[in-house]
């Protein structure tokens, strides 16, 4: 239990796993997205600073998660300049995290059998305001081809609900400031990417832009028009599925949704389905093959499969309605949701 996810590529690496000779074929990493997350579970913007001269990422675990070196934790007034309520880095200390991150997985290869042909498939960042949780509220403008509205607040809160003090919101203009964030923190993963494969001599790392597939999935940023191209399996099904907040209607039909889980943010298994149809792409790409020597294929999922075992899109939940519907149960998971740290 004393290992994290680095000390496992490192022990596999080196050692392997008792049946399989050591040395990894294929890494895939997917982190970077909890930099931006609380954003849109808090509903406000708090960015990364540096603390006693210490950018975050050389800070310790304790004084990034809001507690003093002596193991007394910070007050609660305290706790923003302590570093517990960030929820949005900086693209600066983005940029100087993930390249820790990348330099701490180089290392981890270094002297396995297979460390010069490992190859490590990255997932981008998506941008989180798209996520159903955040719901868009009043007129909406066009920026670079993306539609914001005036306001994000959560899904449950009727129209009439924000702005208003006592419900979080965040405005276009930290929607904005997410988005670009966001864009900067996939500029360095691209960038860093990019100089640690000049540095290793080969195409180690490979960029798998989740952001793009999960942008051209979104419902309400696309002005309800998605421009992802479907799977064959997932085009003409009825009701279709979206990027929108899960509902099933009194009678217990699925009505919306099907991409994200109930929490508003985290994929279903049919989203995680979508996100491993991108890395088998970028595998494909990369002439990544099968045990059999055929070179994987992202056409080749079991999507009739994945549909039974979402269990939310196959047995759908038939009490949503009535959630909707309780005013106390509303204002019940906003308090909860604000006071909890991000």
């Amino acid at each position: 239990m004393a290992f994290s996810a680095l000390d496992w590529v490192e022990h596999y690496a080196q050692h392997g796993d008792g049946e399989q000779s050591a040395g990894n074929e294929n890494l895939l990493v997917w982190l970077g997205n909890n930099n931006a997350l609380g954003t849109v579970l808090r509903m406000d913007v708090v960015q990364t600073s540096n603390l006693n001269g210490e950018q975050p990422h050389e800070l310790s675990y304790e004084d990034r998660e809001g507690f003093l070196a002596s193991g007394r934790s910070v007050a609660p007034d305290d706790r923003r300049a302590s570093g517990r309520d960030w929820n949005l880095w900086r693209p600066e200390h983005f940029h100087e995290e993930y390249a820790a991150l990348l330099d701490r997985i180089d290392q981890a290869l270094k002297g396995s059998p297979t460390e010069k042909r490992t190859k490590v498939f990255l997932g981008n960042v998506p941008h989180v305001t798209v996520a159903p949780l955040a719901k868009g509220f009043g007129p909406t403008t066009n920026v670079n081809a993306r539609l914001y509205f005036k306001y994000y607040s959560y899904f449950f809160l009727a129209d009439d609900r924000v702005p208003d003090p006592l419900y979080p919101a965040l405005t276009i203009h930290e929607a904005l400031l997410i988005d670009d964030s966001i864009d900067q923190f996939n500029a360095s993963i691209r960038d860093l990417a990019k100089a640690h494969n000049e540095q290793v001599g080969y195409k180690r790392f490979h960029v798998v832009d989740i952001n793009r597939v999960l942008s051209e999935l979104a419902w309400k940023r696309n002005a309800g028009n998605p421009t992802y191209q479907w799977p064959d399996a997932l085009k003409f099904l009825n009701p279709p599925i979206s990027t929108k907040f899960y509902h099933v209607n009194r009678r217990g039909n699925f009505v919306q949704g099907g991409i994200v889980t109930l929490d508003g943010v985290h994929p279903s298994t049919i989203g995680h389905g979508l996100i491993a149809r991108e890395f088998l792409q970028e595998m494909k790409d990369a002439g990544v093959t099968r045990a059999d020597g055929h070179v994987v294929d992202p056409e080749g999922l079991e999507w009739d499969r994945i549909l039974q075992q979402d269990s939310l899109y196959s047995r759908p939940v038939s009490i949503m309605q009535e959630l909707y519907e309780n005013e106390t149960l509303v204002d019940l998971v906003t308090r909860i949701m604000n006071v909890f740290p991000s």
